[in-house]
Formats: C-alpha cells, structure tokens, sequence
C-alpha cells in the first residue's frame, strides 16, 4: 500500500503558520480581514490535519521501521493527536465565536494557533528525524554487501562510469569527491 502521510502533513503545516500570522496581525492591527482569513483557513487546517493523522496512522501500519524509529514513531503519532485536537478547538473557537474581534477571544484563539504551530514544528522534527535518521518510509539505495553480488557489482560501475551526475549538471557551490 502506498504511504500517502508526505502528501497530507504539508497542507496542515502551512495553513497553521498563516493562520498564527493572520491572529497575530489581527491583535496588532486591529483589522479584521485577518480573523475572517484565520476562520475560512480552520475548516481547511482540521480537514488537513485528519487526512495527516489518518494516512499517518496508516503508514504506522505499512512502512518497515525499526524498533528505535517505532518508539519515536509512537511520539509523533502522539503529537499529531494533540495538534489535531488543538485545531479543532482553535476552529470551533474561531467559528463560535466569529463576531468577536477583540478582548479575550482574540487572545484564546491566538495562543491555541501559535501553540499548534509549536506542536506541528516539533511534530515535523520528530517525522523528518525519522525518515532522515532511521530511513523510514524511504527505500534505500543499494550497497554492496555481497563481494559475489555481480548484479550490484554491475550496477555500481555503471554509475562509476556514467560521468552525466558531475558538476555541469550538479553545481550548487561546492565540490563532491567522486
């Protein structure tokens, strides 16, 4: 089954910083265009973040981890829970209480968005340590574990002599030992 977690978790990051944006501009400027923005963008961020912790919790399932990545998959999945329960309460907030621009309710609903984008930060660390650190949801290049293995053999000098992956077409400020 395909792991469709990497094509949800970027909707929810970004529509939480707007929105983080949109509150805080709206307690120092004092305009509401802002707090109307941060209302439409709620719907779009809780229906981004289920279809992340959904396909997260399907992953779970799927991908070949080790018992280390699984304890750190263990905190994300914890993680998205809680961001996902903090922009429900962010958008039922925002929803309920659309007419009130001001005082407390500005205040509630800009903590509860900044706080889901600390949350959603941290969430994002643990998702890429995890992929990055532990291979995760990737798959990985072959080696050469075998001495006898003549296919990899034969593949590893095809790339050794295959100079088309060289500067020309690699430049971006510094130099690779090939």
């Amino acid at each position: 089954m395909p792991n469709f977690h990497p094509l949800f978790v970027h909707f929810p990051i970004a529509l939480i910083a707007v929105i983080a944006f949109c509150e805080i501009a709206a307690l120092i400027t004092g305009k509401s265009i802002f707090r109307q923005a941060s209302l439409v963008l709620a719907v779009f961020v809780v229906l981004g973040a289920v279809g992340s912790v959904a396909t997260g919790l399907a992953a779970e399932e799927t991908v070949e981890h080790s018992g280390a990545a699984h304890k750190l998959m263990e905190t994300h999945e914890v993680v998205g829970l809680v961001f996902l329960g903090i922009v429900v309460i962010y958008a039922l907030f925002r929803i309920v209480f659309r007419s009130r621009t001001r005082g407390i309710t500005a205040w509630i609903c800009t903590i509860l968005a900044v706080a889901a984008l600390a949350v959603v930060f941290y969430g994002g660390y643990l998702g890429g340590e995890m992929v990055y650190r532990y291979g995760v949801g990737v798959q990985a290049a072959r080696t050469l574990t075998n001495p006898d293995d003549d296919k990899a053999k034969d593949e590893i000098g095809r790339r050794s002599n295959d100079d088309s992956h060289l500067e020309e077409d690699h430049d971006h400020g510094h130099e690779h030992r090939h």
